[in-house]
């Protein structure tokens, strides 16, 4: 399940979703999944995507045409349910855990806050 990114609880919901109602319920429907999230390390960008937004909130077309009129190219898409690899503090954690922790280090919180200390102070 892991592999799939899928929980327990969700697999459990589908099956009794396929046995009420069966294989029509389970398709996708609007409005599932994850929202988009904007990105922009900007602040004059954001702050002029943020008022093309509260211009046009119902518009996604229209707030994009006038985002590349003004901004330059967009790019949108979308992300999956839960993306490692696009956040950096996860990508650190796993560097650090891989790199300096060591199971010792996991005995009690204060040892395992000292030990990404230690880290911290080395990589600055």
């Amino acid at each position: 399940m892991d592999s799939y990114q899928v929980t327990r609880q969700l697999i459990i919901r589908w099956f009794n979703r396929y046995e009420k109602e069966g294989i029509a319920e389970l398709e996708a429907t609007k409005g599932q999944g994850r929202r988009p999230i904007l990105r922009i390390d900007n602040e004059e960008e954001m702050n002029k995507v943020e008022s093309l937004v509260e211009a046009s909130p119902q518009s996604l077309k229209v707030v994009v045409s006038q985002w590349e009129e003004e901004l330059g190219t967009v790019l949108i898409f979308y992300l999956p349910s839960y993306s490692l690899h696009l956040n950096l503090i996860e990508t650190l954690w796993r560097k650090i855990k891989i790199e300096c922790l060591r199971p010792q280090d996991f005995m009690s919180k204060e040892d395992l806050h000292q030990a990404v200390k230690k880290y911290s102070e080395k990589i600055q």
